[in-house]
């Protein structure tokens, strides 16, 4: 495979080739790349974030930088020797410039997602722009496609967290304050070294579910709220339960919780139903949330905000020491009509919603059109679970790691970087020993008096924060994302005078929200 050859172009300035295949122009690559952005300029708005795929000798960046300098610019080189001696890398010709408004990535800084998720901020995305220089992407197709494909997943996780923040933002906070006066009881978890197994609600765990009630004593099952149906038809009782969503949903499989079981939630989680079992408190960085738990020794478990309550658990097993985790029905995708393992929360609702002119394979084929558009075999996907399958291929473990398989072909599974395993090779992992409890229950820290006057003053400080400050954003920034993110998006989108209304807008629905945020009986 030819490699990158660096040469002097006819005017005197670096170019590059590989094979025959010029990079840049071997005669004048600074003038090229000036037209190249001459023709699309008009197109790219000040202040936006610029992802230039394909750096190639750094000479687009630099062009854009003097056209265009409050763009924060994202440059992706598709060969490390480029980068060495691109424009703006460091010991290179005019690398002052540019050196410190660019961020740079090229394979030899590792795995190009985690760098883009890392440098492209969510509200940005509304605004984002993507040059392609042809050069560079035709002389490097593999690295291209890897570098698109990258980019797609990261688009598509913040796209669903910016739709998520829009739709639940105020609910997280109500919740939070709810659930942080109700917790009267917490639970503190107590890793062990046990096998783990994880049940989601995928299809397939109907098919493993005897294996895992025949050994059920020799592992730790750890169940999302979506599986509680069927675990229970299977009188598999989980050891803890993981809850994350905050809406009616989490809401409806609650009614499956039996008492006694802990539940390891974040505070923005929906309301438990009467009766629950303690809660283990996860901290995922809603507003307000580390500010409550710091009111008294609450223990709490600190985890990333994933977007999917399968990716927090497997988060809080990856923080504990290491052990097996096989996992149980997570598909992340439909087996043909089905989105889901029989029984399940969504039966009664499917049910209701099917009659004489909506029978219910019309109910069900509709849900799954719009919901899982993309059909390979018997398998169906759609937007929402491929964001969740790029969390997890684009995750490390730090101990072994399985998806248990069915007894059925599942051949067709959807990819998630994770290793296959036959339900059967589950007992070999597994020690005959009994269980030990998983958590410690003791009463909280501090009583519900001394919690209401936390809310009160958490509340006073968010007013007067808003109150004292000239800034649109002022220093509660989460806080005015999560309670207005539309808001703060129309800001970064507007100029002049419509960015000056904008923030005017924005301030008067930060007020109007923190007046009605403070719970009635806070």
């Amino acid at each position: 495979m030819d490699s990158i050859r660096i040469e002097t172009a006819r005017n005197g300035l670096t170019t590059a080739r590989r094979g025959e295949r010029y990079v840049h122009s071997a005669y004048d690559p600074g003038r090229e790349a000036a037209r190249f952005l001459d023709a699309r300029i008009q197109d790219i708005p000040e202040a936006s974030t610029v992802v230039i795929l394909g750096a190639g000798l750094g000479y687009l960046d630099r062009r854009l930088g003097e056209e265009r300098p409050s763009c924060r610019i994202i440059a992706v080189h598709l060969d490390s020797i480029l980068f060495e001696h691109a424009l703006g890398s460091p010991g290179t010709e005019g690398s002052s410039a540019s050196r410190g408004k660019v961020l740079r990535w090229h394979p030899g800084r590792g795995d190009i997602e985690s760098f883009l998720y890392t440098v492209i901020q969510e509200t940005a995305i509304p605004g984002l722009r993507v040059i392609e220089w042809p050069g560079a992407c035709d002389a490097l197709p593999e690295t291209a496609r890897a570098v698109r494909s990258a980019l797609a997943a990261v688009v598509r996780r913040h796209t669903g967290n910016i739709s998520a923040t829009a739709a639940f933002g105020r609910l997280w906070i109500r919740n939070a304050f709810r659930n942080f006066l109700e917790t009267d009881d917490v639970a503190v978890h107590r890793p062990g070294t046990e096998a783990v197994v994880l049940a989601a609600s995928g299809p397939s765990l109907e098919s493993v579910l005897p294996t895992l009630r025949r050994c059920r004593r020799s592992y730790r099952l750890w169940a999302l709220p979506s599986s509680l149906a069927a675990l229970g038809r299977a009188s598999l009782r989980p050891d803890l339960v993981f809850m994350t969503d905050s809406g009616l949903w989490a809401r409806l499989h609650g009614r499956y919780l039996d008492s006694g079981i802990p539940v390891a939630m974040p505070l923005s989680a929906a309301p438990l139903p009467r009766g629950c079992g303690p809660r283990v408190l996860l901290t995922q960085g809603t507003p307000g949330e580390d500010e409550l738990l710091a009111t008294g020794a609450w223990p709490v478990l600190g985890i990333e905000a994933t977007g999917t309550v399968a990716a927090a658990a497997v988060t809080a097993w990856k923080s504990g020491p290491p052990r097996p985790m096989f996992l149980a029905g997570l598909d992340l995708g439909w087996t043909d009509l089905r989105s889901h393992v029989r029984p399940h929360s969504f039966d009664g609702w499917l049910a209701a919603l099917s009659g004489r002119l909506a029978p219910a394979h019309h109910v069900a084929w509709t849900r799954a059109r719009l919901q899982a558009p993309r059909r390979s075999k018997s398998r169906r996907v759609g937007g929402a679970l491929e964001t969740y399958a790029d969390w997890f291929r684009r995750t490390e473990y730090p101990a072994p790691i399985f998806r248990l398989l069915g007894d059925r072909d599942e051949s067709d599974r959807v990819d998630i970087g994770i290793p296959d395993a036959e339900a059967g090779a589950l007992e070999s992992y597994l020690p005959r020993a009994g269980r030990p409890t998983s958590v410690d229950v003791r009463p909280a820290p501090i009583d519900r008096d001394a919690r209401r006057a936390a809310i009160r003053q958490l509340v006073n400080r968010w007013r007067r924060s808003l109150a004292e400050s000239e800034d649109a954003v002022p220093g509660i920034g989460d806080l005015a994302y999560a309670l207005d993110p539309g808001g703060i998006l129309e800001i970064r989108r507007s100029a002049g005078r419509d960015r000056d209304a904008a923030r005017a807008r924005h301030r008067d629905t930060l007020a109007a929200a923190l007046a009605g945020l403070e719970p009635r009986d806070a």
